[in-house]
């Protein structure tokens, strides 16, 4: 907690446990300037954007097999493309 606090990640994203152990988080993070709010606020945003990102991919997939399974090939293709898309926008 404390390195994400410096960096201004909330870890408990990425690790739902440290959400029970309160002690570890602490809500009034102390910062040299407004600017620093900001850019926190910013990469808070960006890492739940991601993650959103990557299960809308993952969903995509699953609903792309399902086209496939069930013979909707030009569905299972307009599905790749936004795959493909998605795939590009986490890589930036």
């Amino acid at each position: 907690m404390e390195v994400g606090n410096v960096i201004h990640y909330d870890f408990t994203f990425d690790f739902p446990e440290m959400k029970k152990q309160p002690e570890l988080i602490r809500e009034n993070v102390i910062t040299v300037s407004g600017k620093e709010d900001i850019d926190g606020h910013l990469w808070r945003v960006e890492g739940k954007y991601t993650r959103l990102l990557e299960r809308y991919i993952r969903l995509l997939e699953i609903v792309a097999r399902l086209a496939m399974e069930n013979g909707l090939y030009s569905l299972h293709e307009k599905i790749q493309k936004l795959i493909e898309q998605g795939n590009v926008a986490t890589s930036r």
